[in-house]
């Protein structure tokens, strides 16, 4: 499975959860000259996600590892999703549970499914 694939097997699951979340899929910036950041923003609740998908056997690059610790420290949650690890409906019940957690509790803050 490709990591686009993951991007819209997540979509697709967490809109059915959540349908009022706002889900961006960063553009690719190859041959462009930046490099993006991580692959997918989350916004549901009032609550900001990064996150990294990552096929088994691959690693987040050491810029993707410094954008997703920037969005932490700036509030959002940073997360590295490695396919074959945990299942897309693991990581969408634990962003759900985190938006019900959030105003009360704040731990989760940077965590990975790896």
């Amino acid at each position: 499975m490709k990591e686009s694939q993951l991007y819209s097997l997540f979509k697709n699951k967490f809109l059915e959860k959540e349908p009022s979340a706002f889900i961006y899929k960063i553009p690719d910036t190859a041959g462009l000259g930046g490099k993006k950041p991580f692959d997918t923003y989350v916004l549901t609740r009032g609550i900001s996600f990064a996150i990294e998908f990552k096929i088994k056997g691959n690693k987040t690059t050491k810029y993707q590892d410094y954008q997703l610790n920037k969005f932490n420290s700036a509030g959002g949650y940073a997360i590295s999703y490695i396919h074959g690890i945990s299942s897309i409906e693991s990581l969408v019940k634990t962003i759900l549970h985190v938006t019900e957690k959030h105003h009360s509790n704040h731990m989760l803050k940077f965590f990975s499914f790896n």
